[in-house]
């Protein structure tokens, strides 16, 4: 009994002693966060493209200072970005070349963005944010997130080329999941520079299409402009919380709703609904908070929601109660990779 007492005492601190190395780990997490943007700002991926570079020719064609950015090669060879050979060369691996701009899923916009001091300000008053309610953004710039960007063009672009990757990431099962041959008139609220109405319509040639945003942004609809679909499309410029573009069947809000609180998400939602054609339909393209205790990436997006614009992440069941205020009805909800289609019809 008392060899079985000690054994258990034992196997307990070395539980528990294991649990000082997690915690720094976790803790760390910041760092990792921005050695991450680092690489992706400096291009480092689109540089080992072509093959392994000695530390010396990739601080040249990236100006950055040697020592320091062998520094930064190790520890992001420790995460598997990069890896060292025996004769000193630092090649990407399959993770890092996601941060390549010409790979085909792309990260390299929100990796840049999510490094950005536009982030790391606003985050550094969680406590202030989670003890007052308040958007941290708003706190700490005294104005909103939306308006501080739209002061400064070189952050906005990366905000868009942000949104431009999550539509073009997510595109493929949106498409797999949900069937769009019936829509006629498909109007993208916020649709950014358009990636997923392009898709869209690319997949169902009797379409058209509107893709409406604030003017300032609809002059750049990189990704439809020049393309087959653009004679299916046209752009409209305008404030949402005003109006939308009348007449549509199907009115699309991907990752839209999750910006703002449930006031504002109602007058967006009630704009539709006095916009749509009878019979028509809403798809609310976002994430899905999951029950306790199952695994849900989506509870760290509704933490930033808050700081960054004191918007939320929402349940089935919040969806459902901000639809049926807004006259619509929640027909459905179709999992789509990573986040869920949302469709409600008026009522």
């Amino acid at each position: 009994m008392k060899d079985a007492i000690m054994d258990a005492t034992t196997a307990r601190a070395e539980s528990e002693a294991s649990l000082a190395p997690a915690m720094l780990q976790l803790m760390g997490g910041a760092q990792v966060t921005q050695a991450i943007s680092v690489m992706a700002r400096l291009d480092i991926a689109g540089m080992l493209r072509e093959g392994p570079l000695f530390p010396d020719e990739i601080s040249r064609r990236c100006d950055a200072n040697l020592s320091a950015l062998l520094r930064l090669l190790r520890a992001l060879a420790t995460i598997d970005l990069v890896r060292e050979d025996a004769s000193g060369r630092f090649s990407a691996t399959a993770l890092g070349d996601l941060l390549r701009d010409d790979h085909p899923q792309s990260l390299r916009a929100p990796a840049i963005g999510v490094g950005d001091r536009f982030t790391w300000d606003a985050w550094g008053d969680l406590y202030g944010s989670i003890t007052t309610g308040e958007c941290a953004f708003e706190r700490v710039n005294g104005m909103s997130s939306f308006a501080w960007m739209a002061s400064r063009p070189e952050l906005f672009q990366v905000f868009h080329d942000t949104m431009t990757t999550f539509s073009r990431n997510d595109l493929p099962a949106i498409l797999e999941t949900y069937d769009f041959t019936s829509s006629r008139l498909i109007v993208d609220v916020a649709g950014g520079q358009g990636a997923l109405l392009r898709g869209i319509l690319s997949r169902y040639p009797d379409a058209h299409g509107i893709l409406f945003e604030l003017p300032n942004v609809i002059g750049d609809p990189r990704q439809i402009e020049g393309t087959p679909e653009s004679d299916r499309c046209i752009y409209v410029g305008g404030d949402m919380f005003e109006s939308v573009p009348f007449g549509g069947d199907t009115y699309l809000f991907k990752l839209i709703l999750h910006d703002w609180d449930d006031a504002r998400c109602l007058q967006l939602l009630r704009n539709c609904r006095a916009a749509i054609v009878p019979g028509g339909r809403i798809l609310v393209i976002d994430l899905i908070l999951q029950p306790p205790g199952v695994p849900d990436l989506g509870k760290w997006a509704d933490l930033h929601m808050m700081v960054m614009c004191g918007g939320k992440e929402r349940t089935r069941e919040e969806f459902a109660a901000l639809f049926s205020e807004a006259g619509f009805e929640l027909v459905a909800v179709h999992v789509a990779g990573a986040t869920a289609i949302i469709e409600g019809r008026p009522v």
